[in-house]
């Protein structure tokens, strides 16, 4: 049938795009030479060949999230059975990355590497809060506390609505140096995070005020006797 002449409605145009979408598509899993390019971009059909992924990646240079603007993914509209997604939560559990492997994530993705930079407009403060080394000193403190508020006793566990906070005994703005300082930190919950700088403030906090406000119910066991 010569070409022009009869004009494919949306819903037949639709149906054709779905019909050769993913495995399903003559092309899958081949990988076009030079010449099959130069018919690619002329719109002719496309043979085998082994220089499709060489030429993908400079055909693709300067974007980012590997597609021609305009594209429409093959996976768009589907989505994971139960049985699957299932399969794919018990297949990541107990799994959990190392120290150096956080780091490393982390990093790849810091400062110009990543998709939402903006120039470095972010405050300092937030960089260092948002920072890996922060997080580990946050799950440190919570360990050697045993997830437990030291003013109230609560612990956090699932389902509960108890959300824990680690508080800088010297606070963070005057004592830059000691913002990742485990002897530095102490399990709060919220309301006794909020409760704490409502006395004191959040300037110039220090140890003997941690002290008086953990006095007020006094513990068997005082958390400053296990740090010393």
């Amino acid at each position: 049938m010569p070409r022009g002449i009869y004009k494919r409605t949306k819903l037949c145009k639709k149906r054709m795009s779905l019909s050769k979408r993913g495995n399903k598509n003559p092309m899958w899993g081949k990988t076009p030479n030079k010449k099959q390019m130069m018919c690619l971009k002329k719109g002719q059909k496309v043979l085998k060949g082994k220089d499709y992924l060489q030429k993908l990646r400079k055909r693709m240079k300067g974007n980012k999230f590997g597609f021609k603007k305009g594209h429409t993914p093959w996976n768009i509209g589907k989505h994971h059975s139960m049985e699957t997604r299932k399969k794919m939560v018990e297949s990541h559990k107990g799994k959990v990355h190392s120290k150096e492997t956080r780091i490393k994530m982390g990093n790849a993705h810091r400062g110009k590497k990543s998709f939402f930079w903006k120039g470095g407009i972010t405050p300092k403060h937030l960089i260092v809060r948002t920072s890996l080394e922060f997080k580990l000193w946050r799950e440190a403190i919570f360990e050697r506390d045993d997830y437990i508020c030291q003013k109230c006793g609560r612990r956090s566990k699932k389902g509960d609505n108890v959300k824990l906070h680690p508080h800088h005994i010297k606070n963070f703005a005057q004592w830059p140096k000691l913002r990742f300082a485990i002897d530095n930190g102490i399990t709060f919950c919220k309301k006794c995070h909020d409760k704490f700088h409502k006395i004191y403030g959040r300037k110039n906090n220090n140890k003997v005020q941690v002290e008086k406000f953990l006095k007020k119910d006094k513990p068997k066991e005082r958390w400053y006797s296990k740090v010393g």
